[in-house]
């Protein structure tokens, strides 16, 4: 495959979607856009993209091959990779079987987080088709408050941190040689499943401390740090459990102290509002975070494993709001 055109499909046009499209397009694939019906005739025109190179950005449209409500038009002449870039969330109902009686032997390229997304792919098809990636972008729909840029997607990729990808060697290369063609970072990787789940198991509590003290940095920082770290080794000894692992070595390090420290420090390295993105990015994905939240409760409650904080973590954002509809990233 990776001396052909990628016949790819990707499932989502969102902001993670028009990404991994834009740069999948630019290596060479054809790529075409599964999405529902009311999506259809916006995405056809395209969309403006604005990547940010350190603390400026640029704008270029991307415009897809193709975009339908119905994947048969998208599959009439073959394809090779499916690419899902929708939330965890959004990974439940029939569809999923539907989509997968029929695309055949096509790889399936998932960015869906979650511990439990790729049990959820497996019951529909075989493990030899199955590529993982792991999302190291910040992409957003533009503009955040007090940014003049245009309506459209801006996104950065942090350096030295390439979106690694895993999988069957040949099919997950032809995806990390396609990324890089376009210009976005990518590199074949090996174990990511748990790598994926400590890295969500880490966020996961961060996000829900955030929107616990209305989306503030310095909030939750002055307020819920201790609290929060304390959520993250939860969930880390909670996964290992599930995994039969041991926890990540750098658990340790997680205290309120280093919490708050990431805090001050990591949004002086980002050329946008940190802050901002993360309670745009976080408020549209709440039903992934809600959803991830009540699984890991579940999981103590079958294994007898304390909790206090995760569990007052998720009761808190459960409370907040009951949203329970899944979306594209």
């Amino acid at each position: 495959m990776a001396e052909e055109q990628l016949r790819c499909v990707l499932v989502g046009a969102g902001s993670v979607g028009q990404i991994y499209g834009h740069h999948l397009q630019q290596g060479g694939a054809r790529v075409r856009y599964l999405v529902r019906s009311h999506y259809v005739e916006s995405a056809r025109q395209g969309f403006t993209l604005h990547p940010f190179k350190w603390r400026s950005s640029t704008s270029q449209r991307f415009v897809p091959d193709l975009v339908s409500d119905d994947l048969r038009t998208l599959i009439e002449d073959g394809v090779d990779v499916v690419v899902l870039c929708i939330s965890y969330a959004g990974l439940r109902g029939a569809w999923l079987g539907d989509l997968m009686r029929q695309i055949g032997d096509a790889t399936v390229f998932t960015l869906v987080p979650g511990h439990g997304a790729r049990e959820l792919l497996l019951a529909h098809l075989s493990e030899p088709q199955l590529v993982t990636g792991m999302i190291t972008l910040l992409g957003y729909p533009a503009p955040l408050p007090n940014q003049t840029l245009s309506e459209g997607t801006a996104y950065w990729f942090p350096p030295f941190m390439p979106c690694p990808i895993d999988g069957p060697k040949a099919r997950a290369q032809a995806i990390v040689d396609t990324l890089r063609a376009g210009g976005q970072p990518a590199r074949r990787a090996a174990g990511l499943d748990g790598q994926s789940a400590w890295g969500t198991a880490a966020l996961m509590p961060i996000v829900a401390g955030l929107e616990m003290h209305d989306w503030s940095f310095g909030r939750l920082s002055a307020e819920g740090s201790a609290a929060t770290a304390s959520a993250i080794r939860e969930a880390l000894d909670l996964v290992a459990a599930s995994l039969e692992r041991s926890p990540p070595l750098w658990r340790v390090a997680i205290t309120g102290f280093t919490l708050r420290a990431a805090l001050w420090f990591t949004p002086k390295l980002i050329p946008f509002s940190f802050e901002d993105f993360m309670a745009l990015h976080f408020q549209k994905v709440g039903a992934q975070t809600r959803l991830l939240m009540r699984e890991w409760v579940a999981l103590a409650d079958e294994g007898g494993l304390p909790i206090p904080n995760l569990r007052r973590h998720a009761a808190a954002i459960g409370s907040l709001c009951e949203d329970t509809t899944g979306s594209t990233g």
